[in-house]
């Protein structure tokens, strides 16, 4: 008798913790959901425009897989905006033909985001924080990034959507030395 009361005292307790936890959401996901409305929604498969873009010369290591020798050759970009959280998965081609499939995840709450860069192998590389904030109009998503290699490089990036059929990405990458790169990559959405 004594062990079915310890048992039925576990579970309510386990009951009313569910029922907590539910009430909380109840509240903090509309909260969450209504912080992202009226901001542009990003998601989409996209397709880099050559003619449009201006890939510049980064050096090799930019925040979105899009800058440095891959630049040119810069395939899809998949896009998934969900209520706090902005995924870009980018497919590159290195100088061998092979496709590269990086994911980068970044919260749109001005929270740090950590992403990794490809490493040798498929391993992780360098790690790089992000720091991502909309415009006052929530048009325009500004996406800073820290990464300490060789050096810290600092690479400021702006996401628009010119029409609902075209996204413009623009980057400034400053080095620790000073230099900075500018490039402007435009994408068409990917008809279904």
């Amino acid at each position: 008798m004594r062990r079915n009361l310890k048992i039925y005292q576990n579970n309510n307790r386990i009951l009313l913790k569910l029922v907590a936890l539910t009430v909380i959401l109840a509240f903090i996901m509309p909260v969450m959901l209504k912080a992202q409305e009226g901001k542009t929604n990003f998601s989409g498969n996209w397709v880099l425009n050559v003619s449009k873009s201006s890939p510049g010369t980064a050096p090799v290591g930019g925040t979105g897989g899009l800058t440095g020798r891959n630049a040119g050759t810069n395939g899809d970009l998949v896009v998934t905006q969900e209520a706090n959280l902005l995924k870009v998965s980018t497919t590159t081609i290195s100088q061998d033909g092979n496709p590269t499939v990086r994911e980068l995840k970044y919260t749109l709450d001005f929270k740090p985001s950590v992403n990794f860069a490809v490493g040798r192998d498929g391993q992780p590389g360098i790690p790089s924080t992000s720091y991502v904030r909309w415009s006052d109009d929530g048009k325009t998503l500004r996406i800073v990034t820290k990464t300490i290699g060789n050096g810290e490089t600092k690479t400021t990036e702006e996401w628009t959507l010119i029409n609902k059929n075209t996204l413009s990405r623009t980057s400034v990458l400053r080095t620790a030395t000073g230099t900075e790169t500018r490039t402007s990559f435009v994408y068409d959405r990917k008809s279904s």
